[in-house]
């Protein structure tokens, strides 16, 4: 459970102690990192609410998961150790997918970043020195886990309330038939195929691929007056979309046009001979 809900390595884990539980700040204290590098990853109340059982019921010292060998209660587990306490409590589940206990701290950046969570982020909680460490979760599919919430952490959608004024109507903007993300779920995968896409390629498309949509999260925006509530998704934000884009287009033009002067106006196209 700690492995997951805070991303931690095996190794990580084994060697957390009880005063690294920041339950006032919600962190957690790793001390003895990969590289010999300290940093501090997140505490859920579900975790911390479970750990104060296990400690009142165990109480463990020095290390808050010291080895189960009498002779040895004052070092902790041993990789081999909590392994085969991963392996167990997964064949009791039934998982059959998921071997190595590796894979919670995988699992735990995966729902990060299906829940909207920027990688710079995520690259600070898993500890990692390199950006393009963290960047092996980008290839998974976002809307295969569109409605999970980071673990324990906070939840997809948020509630903001509007006290003044009273909610307006939602602006009905016509939808095309036809949008830029529709072409690129129709075609990108045959499209790739034969031209693979660089990073920043991917990543806009990806972008454009998820706007508005659940697995970029979003939050519901209730009226203090009336009690009315609507889902707004998040969007990219990325200058290549076009969703993102058309207000901003729009109050451009809207600004060009305020500052003609008011007679009539024609738009004319021609082509001068270069001699």
């Amino acid at each position: 459970m700690t492995a997951y809900s805070a991303g931690l390595r095996a190794m990580e884990v084994a060697t957390v102690k009880p005063d690294h539980i920041d339950s006032k700040n919600m962190l957690i204290k790793v001390e003895q990192a990969k590289g010999g590098k300290e940093r501090y990853s997140v505490l859920s109340s579900r975790l911390l609410k479970e750990l104060r059982h296990y400690y009142k019921t165990c109480k463990p010292s020095p290390y808050l998961f010291p080895s189960s060998f009498k002779n040895r209660d004052h070092q902790p587990l041993t990789y081999p150790s909590i392994r085969s306490i991963y392996e167990e409590a997964r064949k009791k589940a039934g998982i059959k997918k998921g071997s190595g206990i590796h894979t919670l701290r995988h699992s735990f950046a995966t729902h990060l970043l299906e829940a909207g969570y920027d990688l710079r982020r995520i690259q600070v909680l898993l500890g990692h020195t390199r950006l393009s460490t963290t960047m092996i979760y980008l290839h998974v599919s976002r809307a295969t886990l569109s409605k999970i919430p980071s673990p324990w952490i906070c939840s997809i959608l948020r509630v903001r309330e509007r006290r003044t004024p009273p909610m307006s109507p939602p602006i009905k903007m016509p939808k095309p038939h036809l949008e830029v993300a529709d072409i690129l779920r129709l075609h990108i995968a045959e499209y790739r195929k034969a031209y693979p896409l660089a990073p920043d390629q991917y990543r806009i498309v990806s972008h454009l691929l998820h706007c508005r949509t659940p697995s970029l999260g979003g939050h519901i925006e209730r009226c203090t007056h009336c009690g009315a509530e609507r889902i707004l998704y998040h969007s990219c934000r990325n200058r290549h979309c076009p969703k993102c884009q058309h207000i901003p287009e729009k109050r451009w033009l809207e600004k060009r046009h305020s500052e003609l002067l008011p007679t009539p106006y024609f738009h004319i196209v021609f082509t001068l001979p270069m001699s």
